[in-house]
């Protein structure tokens, strides 16, 4: 079977137990357009159920919320099959609150439960990635032994900056130059290693829940793209090149518009999920 068919049917199988709106394309990732009806419904969802409580006590045979309303707002009603109508408002007003809690309770709150596992879980991942990519530069960069305490104090985008923008003693520039002239071939396969897992979490995210918020749904596809896009594992001048600069956009907060940002944007984009 194409590997394309088989992402198609474990998107659409993870899918169809989540949300009856969700869908998947031929490449085996979420369909926006049901994602949108699915927000919508849940927007609509508490209007629905409000409007069944008010129709459970408008239409209750206890006539005080009718008597209340008619006393207070003026609002009264007549009708020569009063009891007819009293007893079918209540029993649609009944029937909507249920299926509404129902579905809360069934859906929405396992949801809600899985939404933020696999949001802790990628917080976690994303921490191991700068974790271990800051070991593998620390060892590139060649200045001794590497201290694990000092590899969480630059795990924050601007510790990294600083320790990799500092003045290198072997060559004219900064650390990070040590890093480009220090890179072995074992550092290219633990990078790769370290990439893949990042780009494998970042999918499997995707894939098995809602992101409502399209930018925030673009930037987590178009990073699994930039991190597939590398091999760090092949020894080309150019690639190194391509892939550092991935590593130090993410690592250090740079982008081409912005500059240096304070706040992570990919563990703000997490906490969006």
């Amino acid at each position: 079977m194409p590997q394309s068919a088989i992402a198609w049917a474990g998107c659409s199988l993870a899918f169809s137990l989540m949300s009856p709106f969700a869908s998947c394309d031929s490449n085996g990732l979420p369909n926006r357009e049901g994602f949108m009806v699915q927000r919508i419904v849940d927007w609509t969802l508490p209007f629905v159920f409000a409007a069944g409580l008010a129709a459970i006590a408008l239409a209750n045979p206890d006539p005080l919320a009718r008597e209340a309303l008619c006393f207070r707002l003026s609002a009264c009603f007549y009708s020569p099959n009063a009891a007819f109508w009293n007893s079918l408002m209540y029993e649609i007003g009944l029937g909507v609150a249920v299926s509404v809690g129902f579905y809360w309770l069934l859906v929405k709150v396992p949801e809600i439960s899985k939404r933020k596992r696999l949001r802790d879980y990628l917080f976690a991942s994303y921490k191991a990635f700068r974790r271990d990519a800051t070991y593998q530069f620390l060892f590139a960069s060649g200045y001794g032994p590497v201290d694990p305490d000092l590899v969480e104090e630059l795990l924050p985008q601007r510790a990294f900056r600083e320790h990799f923008k500092q003045p290198s003693t072997k060559v004219h520039g900064d650390r990070w130059h040590d890093v480009a002239n220090g890179l072995e071939p074992h550092h290219r396969r633990d990078l790769f290693v370290i990439m893949s897992i990042l780009r494998d979490d970042v999918l499997y995210v995707l894939n098995n829940t809602d992101i409502a918020d399209q930018k925030s749904f673009d930037f987590l596809h178009r990073l699994t793209k930039a991190i597939a896009s590398h091999d760090p594992r092949l020894e080309d001048y150019d690639d190194d090149k391509m892939m550092l600069r991935l590593f130090w956009s993410l690592m250090s907060g740079w982008n081409l518009i912005k500059g240096y940002e304070e706040e992570d944007h990919v563990n703000h984009i997490i906490r969006r999920i």
